[in-house]
């Protein structure tokens, strides 16, 4: 999956940029248990930006824990993202992204910060607005890193003839009853003023709802259905 949007290609481009400064270490250490010979090779089978998920999928999942320390981490970083975000990594959203926490990326430099929390914000905009489907763990795990509900907001451009309607619509079956009623997941992270910025946001989307319906309604009928589905569950 190609993202060719400006604002994803320069955050891609600074992250490599921000993260040239970590080369690599062909001293990793690595458990003779979790890392084979085979997967070293694979994660030096090519220059960085031509590695394929496959090659860095090993130490996506093992890096730091088992395999290399921060600093060879933050080297395959830019790479690693840059996969997870285009649907080219076979490795959870929350694996990769949680290794950010792990190695408390709060406290790296503040250009690594930016740089990684800049990314992932057109990363969200990308999920929010070119995806066909709502997967809260993404939600969830993008949000850990961005840190700002109205930002996440802000980069949602719901309209009722492009994929962000589809994506809003499971958002809505998903979540807005928990949300508007303070429980759930979401709520635990997103805390009681960002459960309520999210669903006043929402609220504010009922007229392009309607507007999907009948866009949808002879040509998607499920759809069509869906959205007059989420429409009540808004006004109810």
């Amino acid at each position: 999956m190609q993202i060719h949007t400006t604002p994803f290609v320069q955050a891609t481009e600074n992250l490599y940029r921000v993260f040239s400064r970590y080369p690599f270490n062909s001293n990793m250490p690595a458990c003779p248990c979790c890392v084979g010979d085979e997967h070293k090779r694979a994660l030096t089978s090519k220059p960085l930006r031509l590695l394929q998920g496959e090659d860095v999928e090993r130490f996506a999942f093992k890096a730091v824990t088992t395999w290399g320390d921060v600093d060879d981490l933050k080297h395959f970083l830019p790479r690693i993202l840059e996969l997870a975000a285009k649907g080219e990594l076979m490795v959870d959203t929350f694996v990769v992204l949680g290794k950010l926490e792990y190695t408390r990326w709060q406290n790296w430099k503040e250009d690594e910060q930016d740089a990684v929390r800049e990314f992932v914000i057109q990363w969200w905009e990308h999920i929010a607005n070119e995806r066909t489907y709502y997967d809260r763990g993404d939600f969830i795990e993008l949000y850990k890193v961005i840190g700002d509900i109205d930002v996440m907001l802000g980069k949602w451009k719901v309209e009722a003839k492009s994929k962000s309607i589809i994506v809003f619509i499971e958002f809505i079956y998903n979540e807005f009853s928990d949300l508007h009623s303070y429980k759930g997941e979401l709520y635990k992270l997103l805390g009681r003023e960002g459960a309520y910025k999210t669903t006043a946001w929402a609220l504010h989307q009922k007229h392009t709802l309607q507007e999907a319906f009948f866009y949808m309604e002879e040509t998607e009928p499920y759809m069509a259905e869906r959205a007059s589905n989420a429409l009540y569950i808004l006004e109810h």
